[in-house]
């Protein structure tokens, strides 16, 4: 840490380092900040020594650190061939497909989630979904999902299939 009270950490992000320089005092409010950064898990974030990559201005409130980071970190994965989408990501275990629900906001991305979860369906994100195009996955449908009862009129999800996962 500096004399000028600030500090450089190192967030982890599925595997990809960011280096951010922002307020010592920004070091106590992590774990309000990562659970809204993509592929960030509890941990990924290290005090560290190096220049940081993300600096964030002096004073930054804990929405726009998050905010400003969330491009940061969409940057760093898109240059490394990673989609950030704003989604929902199931697989089904016993055969490795995976659903990708997308949507804006209010889309009912979650309501779809759960009748899925609730069907045997496996969360694998539950609000930005990484998704890596150098491996080429294989998306073979885009479909809105068929909904009855009073949500079904609000919900406006698409869901983005994928084949079955091969070793």
């Amino acid at each position: 840490m500096s004399e000028l009270g600030r500090g450089a950490y190192e967030v982890v992000s599925a595997g990809r380092s960011l280096w951010v320089e922002a307020d010592a005092a920004l070091g106590s409010r992590w774990d309000e900040i990562v659970p809204h950064l993509p592929g960030v898990l509890p941990g990924g974030v290290r005090p560290g020594v190096g220049s940081g990559a993300a600096l964030l201005p002096g004073g930054v409130s804990v929405g726009d650190a998050r905010r400003l980071l969330n491009a940061h970190l969409h940057l760093l994965h898109l240059a490394c061939g990673t989609l950030c989408l704003h989604a929902v990501a199931l697989r089904f275990p016993a055969d490795g497909r995976v659903v990708v629900l997308f949507g804006g906001h209010g889309a009912g991305k979650s309501l779809v989630a759960l009748a899925l979860v609730r069907r045997g369906w496996r969360v694998l994100a539950g609000d930005v979904a990484l998704v890596d195009l150098s491996r080429r996955p294989r998306f073979f449908s885009l479909a809105s999902p068929r909904l009855s009862g009073p949500l079904a009129r609000r919900t406006r999800a698409a869901v983005l299939r994928s084949q079955a996962a091969s070793s």
